[in-house]
């Protein structure tokens, strides 16, 4: 048994096969010579093309008047939120604070070097983020809110408060640990 969406589907893409073999047969037809008409009918045949292929993927996406985008909202943020870890080993850690203080941070709110914020290449923002400093063994709860470091063989940029807070000077080995 045939569903509609499939059989919705194979008629589209038959109508579109009998256009082609007909016009394809009235380009090869020996007694064609190229006219302004012919140039409207090249034109229309994209023209339908188009509506007919973008009428069959919406055909092909349809179950039952419940498409595949429709459904719980919380279940589609689980699945666009990818899963991150981070690593058990220490990692180099540095700070970013006066040059970009006042200045738009990737996530589009504004960075403030004085708040308790962080880069990251990967994890989404508003991630939590504990940071313990290896060598001070103070620790400090970050809120991811930029995409950074950009220097090779760093993970995390802290703001200039959160590398105060655990002493963080220059760049030096730090644990990570996520809250969410």
């Amino acid at each position: 048994m045939m569903s509609a969406a499939v059989f919705v589907a194979v008629r589209l893409l038959a109508s579109i096969m009998n256009f082609c073999r007909r016009l394809a047969m009235d380009w090869n037809h020996p007694t064609h010579h190229p006219t302004k008409c012919s140039l409207i009918r090249e034109k229309s045949f994209y023209v339908i093309l188009a509506l007919l292929l973008g009428l069959s993927v919406p055909a092909c996406n349809y179950q039952g008047g419940r498409s595949l985008d429709s459904g719980d909202d919380s279940r589609r943020a689980k699945q666009a939120e990818p899963e991150v870890s981070l690593p058990a080993k220490p990692v180099l850690a540095s700070y970013y604070g006066p040059k970009f203080h006042g200045k738009k941070t990737a996530s589009g709110e504004i960075f403030d070097q004085n708040a308790l914020t962080a880069a990251h290449r990967t994890l989404p923002f508003g991630s939590r983020v504990r940071v313990t400093h290896v060598a001070s063994s103070k620790s400090v709860v970050v809120r991811i809110n930029d995409r950074g470091p950009f220097k090779k063989g760093r993970v995390i940029d802290l703001s200039a408060a959160a590398a105060k807070t655990i002493g963080l000077e220059g760049v030096e080995k730090v644990r990570l640990k996520l809250l969410r």
